[in-house]
């Protein structure tokens, strides 16, 4: 990527419907305008951020990786069980990552669609 110096400046021209139809696709994705069509020219569909409930339900999840962090500290005078629940958490985490990761990033945009 060049350097910021060395960036363009392109100007376009859009009606009052498509700039609104741009400002408020890129807030739903939690993105500048500008951002937003970085983005689309670099082939990737932006989503749009997920809801309340979708961060209550990670908040839930995160709860549950806390509690077996802390069952993992009671056992750490037993290695078996110290390990066992130090690995659920982990997948846990890992798992709850993967989550976020497919519901906020941007995917390709399929070459079928042009």
């Amino acid at each position: 990527m060049k350097n910021r110096e060395e960036k363009i400046r392109k100007t376009i021209r859009l009606s009052e419907e498509e700039y609104e139809k741009l400002k408020d696709n890129a807030a739903l994705c939690g993105l500048t305008d500008n951002e937003f069509i970085r983005q689309l020219c670099l082939g990737l569909s932006p989503k749009p951020l997920p809801g309340d409930q979708f961060w209550d339900k990670m908040n839930e999840l995160y709860e549950c990786h806390r509690r077996l962090r802390m069952r993992a500290k009671q056992f750490e005078y037993e290695p078996a069980l110290h390990d066992f629940y130090s690995e659920r958490a982990d997948e846990l985490q890992n798992l709850v990552m993967r989550i976020i990761e497919k519901f906020t990033q941007p995917e390709p945009i399929s070459s079928e669609k042009y």
